[in-house]
């Protein structure tokens, strides 16, 4: 499965480099990740809920940040292993630019599933939108950066973005 998409982010790109590198971010940004710990130089402990149809899981395993270009790009590489239900692979690649005093953050996140959970996923083609589409269900990676002071649903949430004290 491949997702790709767009975020404009309300601060600077420096800014942005240094939350995206910031560990309770980088969990808030990976739809299903329940917990992330430090566990050495640009390497974490992670764990991942997913869900398709019936079937729930857990995946346990680690997140390395590879390919940086400080403040430009870096990749986030995930591999891990469900008790029962498998193996997952996968990675996001992040990069930012400037535009209009804002910054743009562009991904593409790839992930492969193997095992139970993936024969489960052959089994429910019905979500299929035609060859090769299939539709994200869920937030989107990334989807809570985008939002701005004010701008988050629900309960409030501490922002990243908002300017430090003068």
């Amino acid at each position: 499965m491949e997702l790709e998409g767009q975020r404009v982010l309300p601060i600077d790109r420096e800014r942005a480099w240094r939350a995206l590198n910031d560990p309770a971010l980088i969990q808030a940004a990976i739809p299903g990740c329940e917990s992330m710990e430090k566990v050495g130089d640009n390497e974490y402990r992670i764990t991942l809920a997913a869900t398709l149809g019936p079937m729930r899981t857990s995946f346990r395993g680690r997140l390395h940040v590879e390919d940086i270009d400080a403040p430009r790009s870096y990749t986030l590489r995930f591999e891990g292993e469900g008790a029962t239900a498998g193996f997952v692979k996968g990675s996001a690649a992040v990069k930012l630019s400037r535009k209009d005093g804002a910054t743009v953050l562009d991904y593409v996140a790839r992930a492969q599933v193997g095992g139970r959970l993936a024969q489960i996923g052959d089994r429910a083609r019905s979500i299929d939108d035609g060859p090769g589409r299939r539709r994200a269900s869920g937030r989107p990676p990334f989807a809570r950066l985008s939002r701005s002071p004010g701008q988050s649903p629900g309960r409030p949430q501490a922002s990243p973005w908002r300017s430090a004290p003068s």
